[in-house]
């Protein structure tokens, strides 16, 4: 059970509103507006189609804005590593962390991306793209080790949280954590 607190002012009746909304530093600010417009819902009073347009058009502002980070962040170290450029991951890992090419912490933290990445390689075939798919579905449903028991657990446990009704719960519960049907 969520913590919460009562909040009472002289012009409206006592609310209880959990209290991570007590705390809006917690909240991202980029986050905020899209937030706001989302609960508040403006366009629930209009009669033509952007009632619905506008929430599901203002939703691809983070395609957008993934879309430009892509484009914008480096490799992954790892990816690097694999293909066996240490150096492109050494100046990856140099611009993402900001310490010099010669800091202890890179090198630390390279020589643990070339441990799992060997690790990785000796476990898993990666003869071919093809290869190291066919490996998520191979063993037996029996086997503790099985790449295919890990499949079937982990995609089952997925679509059984969708099956529980969780997306619905979330959006009740932000209507009910609203003092009031007004917006602010």
């Amino acid at each position: 059970m969520p913590s919460r607190s009562v909040s009472c002012s002289p012009r409206s009746s006592c609310v209880s509103r959990p209290l991570s909304l007590h705390y809006p530093e917690r909240q991202v600010d980029l986050l905020k507006p899209f937030a706001s417009l989302s609960q508040c819902n403006y366009t629930k009073d209009r009669a033509d189609s952007g009632s619905y347009r506008i929430p599901i058009g203002l939703q691809f502002a983070w395609a957008i804005i993934l879309a430009t980070g892509l484009f914008l962040l480096p490799d992954s170290p790892r990816y690097y590593v694999k293909r066996g450029q240490l150096d492109k991951a050494r100046d990856t890992l140099v611009r993402l962390r900001g310490q010099a090419p010669t800091s202890q912490y890179i090198e630390v933290e390279l020589a643990e991306i070339v441990a799992n990445a060997e690790i990785e390689a000796a476990a898993i075939p990666t003869n071919s793209w093809f290869a190291s798919w066919k490996a998520c579905f191979t063993g037996s449903i029996w086997s503790a080790q099985s790449n295919l028991r890990r499949t079937i657990l982990g995609t089952s446990l997925q679509m059984m949280q969708q099956w529980t009704g969780v997306n619905f719960m979330c959006v009740s519960l932000l209507e009910l954590a609203q003092p009031s049907r007004r917006c602010c």
